[in-house]
């Protein structure tokens, strides 16, 4: 595609119309256009049960909230950091509570993760009644020494002795929030969208391990008294909507189907079958409408052809100068724009300062240096994501340049990066309870592998990692050969395993040399009696052409979903045998297929491949949009093994009669031919002839109703098939003479088109020739220089 720039730079260098930013103040907009508004520190604001406040802690500016509760229910305080890292402390005797009042031990509680992981404390009900129960408790909310931070700050009460008790949670369209349940807990949430002209989307992402369900119904808007006062919560067996599936949901409710034109409001319960922690967040599919975009945390969506979404990325004060922006395409082509002055920036828009990286089947970065960035700071930029041409879905990481921030994985969803030689990147990952699997796929050069569960762990600290002279480990390491998956497996035995609430893991990658690479994170989680098996595994999600490593047990499976936007594209799916006997599984309507549903699967001994043509009925159920390939590999007996999908064009060949073709497949892969016989009572057979130039080709055909009988063609024209009951088949080893008649098999038909297929057993190369006849005589067939033809002749037939 024509671009005026070059990928990833500015459009114009001059003209610059800035966006200067005060903390009381809100960004410079064009008229009509939707803007992101900065908070200011709270000397001493207010938190009411259920709001989300979007606030501001400065360096040496703490916010501070005063906070009123029944203190015989439950209090859960939950800090979202937005951008920067935020410490949260609680106290019912410190009005101002902060981390001198918690060092002194002055009745003051606190959570101070490292790094920008949830805050959150739960205030057991009736502990503060000691000797009499307060009126009000406080807050406090800071960043470290030196340094800012943008938050959101949640506060719900919890009757633990009622099975849906609570306060509730409203949520502001396009702001996430972090959320975390023990098992069999619920949590209840309010979202009143700003239009009914668009669908809705209630996104719910698992950031540690477990099970959360969202159940949702509509209804009028309540206030705020009558909302915290509501009892009538959606349930699983009552809810107007449900996702229920293992691990992260999202539903999309179509606005015909939802609230429609007028005031509405949506009322949702998640539900923890298994401890969780999550985050939720609704929006409207509408284009004005602006996502808030969380430092370091991937953003994951999917689009409509030439949809856009826009997002907006604080820079704060004291922020490392610039932006780094990294898009990952797992279906579809997704094109980044960026502008500190455009709030909707996109192709239409290059007159303004835009930044724009539109490469095609590509990750797409986009590098804004400090010299670029309005001053004086904080400051908003402005993203904006479409889907060029067909559906896309993709992930959205903004954080600092230069590595020093940590970005968030979120398990299960692989996330790209690169590194030059010698230098580093740091990732963090909140573990759930189970066996954690960190991996890391070299796309190029040498990366190593580090984790640690230490706050203070650095990259300099890494050469102790695999050396047991240094005494207990502190951390794990991966360091293989070029080119090698490196792997870091922590379970309940190790020295260094945690679980949620006791620690976060500092993963770190190194540059052996200048490397770009794909990072996943796996939790294995326990089992639950009361739910299959299968159904509690995490699905992890492939990038088409990228290989993952895996391992499975004897009799139990691991699952995959790739996203396909691709319609007109057959797929491969390929399983390489490390060790063991893994087997292959696929379908693309059930979520796990496994060897009692899926639709398609392959179990020989070794390698297994699966070749899905775009032709099939079968092929993406859903016509539109992104459809997902799910895929399900089972361990005969232990196995390792590495996955990969890729998908290739693909067209449905004629055949001339009697003019040769020449082909070539990989192992398993289809090559559809279609021939027309229009001789009607003069043609009654049809001789195919393939020669093997090297491999084992084999060959399929099913006839396909006269053109005239159009449901007749919809209803038998199947596409032919391995071990297929009707048409005929010629599976000898080499090459093949096939002569598809009325007696030789069935479904013969003299003025029809006939349905080729040409499979490699093993990769093949391969000349087919298909050619009419009667009794006596066939049509004439073309030779080609120095290849030969294979044919059998009767007595007295030419």
């Amino acid at each position: 595609r024509w671009c005026p720039c070059p990928m990833g730079t500015r459009r114009s260098p001059s003209g610059w119309a800035l966006a200067l930013l005060g903390l009381a103040g809100s960004d410079a907009q064009r008229p009509g256009q939707p803007g992101f508004s900065w908070p200011v520190a709270n000397s001493s604001g207010v938190l009411l049960l259920g709001a989300s406040d979007l606030g501001f802690a400065g360096p040496g500016q703490p916010s501070f909230y005063t906070l009123q509760f029944n203190t015989s229910r439950e209090l859960h305080v939950s800090l979202t950091p937005m951008s920067g890292d935020v410490d949260l402390f609680f106290s019912a005797v410190v009005p101002r509570p902060n981390a001198a009042s918690y060092a002194a031990g002055n009745s003051t509680m606190a959570s101070a993760h490292e790094g920008y992981s949830e805050e959150g404390l739960v205030i057991a009900a009736g502990s503060l009644c000691k000797p009499q129960c307060p009126s009000s408790v406080y807050l406090g909310v800071s960043a470290p020494p030196g340094h800012s931070a943008l938050y959101v700050l949640t506060a719900t009460e919890v009757d633990v002795y009622a099975e849906s008790g609570g306060s509730i949670t409203s949520l502001t369209a396009g702001q996430p929030l972090d959320g975390s349940l023990r098992e069999g807990a619920q949590a209840h949430y309010a979202f009143v969208p700003p239009d009914g002209e668009s669908d809705v989307v209630i996104r719910l992402t698992v950031t540690t391990s477990g099970d959360p369900d969202v159940f949702v119904s509509s209804g009028p808007p309540l206030g705020p008294e009558a909302l915290q006062r509501k009892s009538d919560w959606p349930t699983p067996d009552g809810a107007t909507w449900a996702a229920d599936s293992f691990g992260s949901d999202q539903l999309v409710i179509p606005q015909a189907k939802g609230c429609g034109a007028g005031p509405c409001a949506y009322y949702i319960t998640v539900l923890a079958y298994a401890a969780t922690g999550y985050q939720i967040e609704a929006l409207q599919r509408a284009a004005r409408q602006t996502v808030t975009l969380r430092a370091s945390v991937p953003y994951h969506s999917t689009l409509e052809a030439d949809e856009f979404v826009f997002f907006a990325f604080p820079l704060l004060p004291d922020a490392p100068p610039g932006a780094l922006l990294t898009l990952t395409s797992f279906a579809g082509d997704a094109d980044l724009y960026a502008s500190f002055n455009d709030t909707r920036p996109g192709a239409g828009s290059l007159g303004s300062d835009v930044w724009m990286s539109n490469s095609a089947g590509e990750d797409d970065r986009i590098r804004i240096d400090g010299e670029a960035v309005p001053k004086p700071l904080p400051a908003t930029l402005y993203i904006g994501v479409t889907a060029y041409g067909e559906p896309a879905e993709f992930t959205l990481v903004a954080s600092a340049p230069g590595g020093g921030t940590p970005t968030v994985l979120v398990p299960g969803q692989p996330q790209r990066g690169s590194v030059l030689g010698g230098d580093h990147a740091w990732f963090t990952f909140t573990p759930g309870a189970g066996v954690v699997t960190f991996t890391l796929t070299p796309q190029g050069g040498d990366p190593d592998l580090f984790v640690s569960p230490l706050p203070g762990f650095q990259a300099e600290d890494r050469w102790m990692c695999a050396d047991p002279l240094f005494g207990a480990p502190t951390c794990a390491a991966s360091i293989l050969s070029p080119g090698a998956v490196d792997v870091v497996t922590i379970g309940p035995g190790s020295p260094i395993y945690c679980t949620q609430g006791q620690c976060v893991y500092k993963v770190l990658v190194v540059g052996a040399s200048s490397a770009s690479f794909t990072l996943t994170a796996q939790v294995e989680a326990e089992a639950l009696t009361d739910k299959p098996a299968t159904s509690q595994v995490l699905v992890t999600t492939l990038i088409t052409g990228t290989p993952t490593i895996g391992s499975v047990d004897t009799g139990a499976y691991a699952f995959y979903r790739v996203p396909i936007s691709r319609l007109n594209a057959s797929i491969t799916v390929s399983l390489t045998r490390l060790s063991g006997d893994p087997d292959l599984y696929a379908s693309f309507l059930t979520p796990r297929p496994t060897a009692a549903d899926a639709n398609f699967s392959s179990v020989e001994m070794g390698d297994d491949r699966l070749f899905i043509s775009h032709f099939l009925p079968s092929f993406c159920e859903r016509r539109s949009g992104i459809c997902e390939l799910r895929i399900g590999v089972s361990g005969y007996r232990n196995s390792t093994f590495t996955l990969t999908v890729t998908q290739d064009d693909e067209a449905r060949l004629s055949l001339v009669n009697g003019l040769p073709q020449r082909g070539v497949l990989e192992d398993q892969q289809w090559q559809y031919y279609s021939f027309d016989v229009q001789g009607g009572a003069d043609v009654d057979e049809i001789h195919i002839s393939i020669t093997a130039e090297y491999g084992d080709p084999d060959v399929f055909v099913r006839a396909c109703p006269a053109a005239g009988d159009r449901q007749a063609r919809r209803d038998g024209c199947a596409l032919p098939f391995r071990g297929d009951p009707e048409g005929w088949s010629g599976t000898r080893a080499g090459a093949e003479e096939l002569r598809v008649s009325a007696t030789t098999g069935s479904g013969w038909c003299g003025n029809c088109s006939y349905t080729i297929g040409v499979v490699g057993f093993t990769r093949s190369a391969y000349t087919i020739t298909a050619t009419t006849g009667s009794a006596t005589s066939r049509s004439t067939v073309t030779l080609i220089e120095g290849v030969p033809t294979r044919a059998t002749v009767a007595e007295d037939e030419y």
